[in-house]
This record gives structure tokens, sequence and C-alpha cells, in this order.
């Protein structure tokens, strides 16, 4: 029964992540946060129940040998405080990678979770159309799923689930599920056009190569449903996204090119800058806006996670992050190859 529950529990903290800034609670956290913390209680009570663990692969191993690096790190922060902040995240990590692990030992399980991701991003694609009616914008003329809630994130956050929507609008049995997998997608792009995020635009297109990639081995009927999504999601954008998100994602190729990215290069030349000085240790965890503020003159985060990671924790840690990102390279090919072989 707890190990039931503990499941539940797990599909409910991954349903709310996408829109977890539409509900926050003062002084305790957001919505993910507090279903996480009882997912975990009843997944410790559904283990000593059931008596055993899943041993854990390599990705874990590495992951958790990341996040500990990091957290070690506190011991030589150069900022102190957002560095502790940011190790209770981590345990928080910690425990949702064994969370999900645990309790999703079947190919029905993980589907559910990945479904369980989807319907969260309808949420937070539902609230961003709301605020957008309401003329609640959360950062001058681009909207997200709350007021004040970074573009950028809820951007990432719209454009994970659109290969997990397309993935199991293809190998789901429901009707009614696959369709409403299938119009995530079109909703999830206008949802992203919104935000008129640069970055995850382009990791948006990125996350759609999976549907060209996977239509020569589809039905005639599923490459017809394909280009009606496309025909779809163009006219929701063109009727529904507002001429200034328009203006500001048609910079993307300018900056890219000639541009710095609105002074993204300017900060990570900072970081490079910086870097010699603790080459394999780093500056400590979330000290990133601290080490480069005497090159920049001011406090700016490293919006990129490998100079972020490179100048906080040094090459020790850029070396586990890769690891991380290989193993699971290899991982996914892998998977690949027994999709195409079956």
């Amino acid at each position: 029964m707890f190990h039931s529950l503990a499941y539940m529990a797990a599909w409910a903290t991954v349903f709310a992540i996408p829109w977890e800034v539409v509900v926050v609670i003062h002084g305790v956290g957001t919505i993910s946060r507090i279903i996480g913390l009882l997912a975990f209680g009843l997944g410790v009570v559904g283990v000593l129940a059931r008596g055993r663990m899943r041993a854990p692969i390599p990705f874990h191993l590495l992951a958790v040998a990341f996040l500990v690096w990091a957290s070690v790190s506190f011991y030589w922060a150069i900022d102190p405080e957002p560095a502790m902040l940011q190790i209770k995240r981590n345990l928080q990590l910690i425990g949702l990678i064994w969370l999900l692990w645990e309790f999703s030992e079947t190919p029905a399980r993980r589907a559910g979770l990945y479904q369980a991701y989807v319907l969260g991003a309808y949420v937070a694609v539902i609230n961003t159309f709301i605020n957008y009616k309401s003329g609640v914008a959360a950062a001058g003329e681009r909207f997200s799923a709350a007021e004040g809630a970074n573009p950028n994130d809820l951007g990432f956050l719209l454009v994970l689930a659109l290969p997990l929507a397309w993935h199991l609008a293809v190998t789901g049995k429901s009707f009614w599920m696959t369709w409403i997998n299938r119009l995530y997608l079109p909703l999830g792009l206008v949802g992203l056009f919104l935000t008129a995020s640069r970055s995850g635009l382009i990791v948006g297109i990125v996350a759609l190569s999976i549907v060209p990639w996977t239509l020569p081995r589809l039905k005639f009927r599923v490459k017809v449903v394909a280009v009606l999504i496309a025909v779809i999601a163009i006219a929701g954008a063109l009727a529904y996204v507002p001429a200034r998100s328009w203006q500001r994602l048609g910079t993307t190729r300018a900056q890219l090119e000639e541009g710095t990215l609105n002074k993204r290069t300017t900060i990570w030349m900072a970081g490079l800058r910086v870097f010699p000085r603790n080459p394999i240790i780093g500056v400590g965890l979330n000290g990133y806006p601290r080490a480069t503020q005497g090159v920049l003159g001011e406090h700016k985060g490293a919006h990129n996670a490998y100079m972020s990671i490179l100048v906080e924790l040094g090459l020790v840690g850029l070396v586990l992050f890769l690891a991380i990102l290989a193993n699971t390279f290899l991982a996914a090919r892998c998977c690949s190859l027994h999709w195409r072989s079956a």
C-alpha cells in the first residue's frame, strides 16, 4: 500500500513542477516542494515496508557525486549565504532522484510520470494564457505562469514537455490521452512564444527534432496528424502571440551572429577572466555573481550552466557534470538503437 501511495505522491510532485511558481506558500516554499517532502516521507516508509531498495545505476552515482561536490564547496564559498540556499536545493534534488528511481520500476509507471509532467505543463500554459489575456506581464511585454516569475525558466519547463508529449502521443493506447498529448505541442509552442524566451526558442527547436526523426517509422495517418499539429501551431501563434514577442524572438539570429546575447557573452568573458584564480575547485557554490562583480561592475548570474559550473566548482565539478551528460547520451543512444531494431 505504501509503495503505491509513494508512487502517487511522486506523480503529484512531477505534475506540480512545471507550475510550481503559481502556488508559493510564504515560509514553506513552492507547491512542488511541499508535495515532494510528503512523497519522500511516504517513499521512505514504502521502502522500509518492502524491505529493499532498487540498486542505483551509474547515472545516479554520478549525479549524487556532482551534487555532493557542489555542496562541499560551501566550505570555501566566497558567498556563503546563497551557497547554503543551493545546498538545500541539492538535498531536495538528491531526494527527488531517488524517489523517481525507486518508484518507477516499470515502463507503465515511467510513462505515468511523463504524463504527469505534460499535464503539469498544461497548467503552466493555461496560466500563461490567462495572464496574457489579463495583461499581467512577468517582465515588460513577456508573460509567464505567475506574476514576477522568470519567463526564461518557464520557457525551458514548457520545452521539456514537448518531446515527452510526442513520445506519449506516439506510444499511447488511449484515444483521448493521445490527443491530449498531441495538442500539447501547438499549445506549448504558443506558450513558449508568449514568454519571448530566445534561449527557450533555441532549445525548443532541438526538442522538436524528435518529430521528424520518428516520422519515417510511423503510420501515414500519424504523419497527417503531425502536419495538422504544425498548422494549428502556426495559426495559433499568429493569432495569439503579440507583435512585441515576435520582435524579441526575431532578434535571436542577430544576437547569435553579431550581438552579445543580451550581454551574456560579456558575462561569460568575465567568468573566463576569474576562472584561473581557482581552476581546480572553483570559488564555491553560487559564487559566480560575487566572483565576477569586480570585472563586470555589477552582480550578474552566469546565464550558462557550463560557465557557472566551471567558475563555481572548478574543473572537478565540470568533469563530473560532463560525465553525467555523457552517461545520459550513451543510455539514450542505447535506447534509440533498441527502438530502431524493434
